[in-house]
């Protein structure tokens, strides 16, 4: 499977990530990740991508809330535009009208991943595992130099849109104070109710 366009979109209410990857074949593919995944998975893909070098990613990823086919739940997708690689396109929006979904709509809730270098590449493997008696489901993906630059630079700016404070992701602002969260003022008797 060659990606030809990648996106990540933290959905705050189900408090996870969505991955999604369009595919030369013209499929697209969704995947869940969530906060216990990524504890365990984040270091390992920092241990084997290492940081871009300064002014290469900082021009490389943009955010675009084009459309996604799914409600807009969450933040603004992020889209990486690295460094080319061979029959890539990353000046585009990501596409939402790709004409096979292989895994269906409802994306993988991504249980396990494995990853191994294959040369300059990068192999990863995704799996769902939702039983223990059942085989699950696995989507392979082997990611270029450049790509595996922008997977990073893409998780590490989507992370910064958690509370989750993984390892060398940005901190979240705080958030302003809403309506319901302040704090009752007091009345003119003095008493607060």
């Amino acid at each position: 499977m060659e990606i030809h366009q990648l996106s990540l979109q933290y959905q705050r209410e189900q408090d996870r990530i969505l991955m999604r990857f369009n595919t030369t074949s013209r499929e697209e593919l969704r995947l869940w990740l969530t906060r216990l995944l990524l504890k365990g998975w984040w270091p390992m893909l920092l241990g084997e991508v290492p940081a871009p070098a300064t002014g290469d990613a900082s021009q490389a990823v943009s955010a675009n809330p084009g459309p996604t086919g799914l409600p807009d739940q969450g933040t603004p997708p992020i889209q990486a535009m690295p460094a080319p690689t061979p029959h890539a396109d990353y000046g585009q929006p990501f596409r939402a009208d790709y004409v096979t979904l292989p895994l269906g709509e409802t994306p993988l809730l991504v249980t396990e991943v494995s990853q191994q270098r294959r040369g300059d590449k990068l192999a990863i493997s995704f799996l769902e595992r939702l039983s223990p008696q059942a085989p699950g489901r696995t989507v392979d993906v082997e990611f270029e130099p450049g790509l595996q630059q922008g997977l990073r630079q893409l998780l590490t700016l989507t992370l910064g849109q958690t509370d989750w404070n993984l390892p060398d992701t940005p901190q979240k602002p705080p958030e302003p104070p809403s309506a319901l969260n302040t704090p009752p003022t007091a009345s003119r008797s003095g008493y607060l109710h």
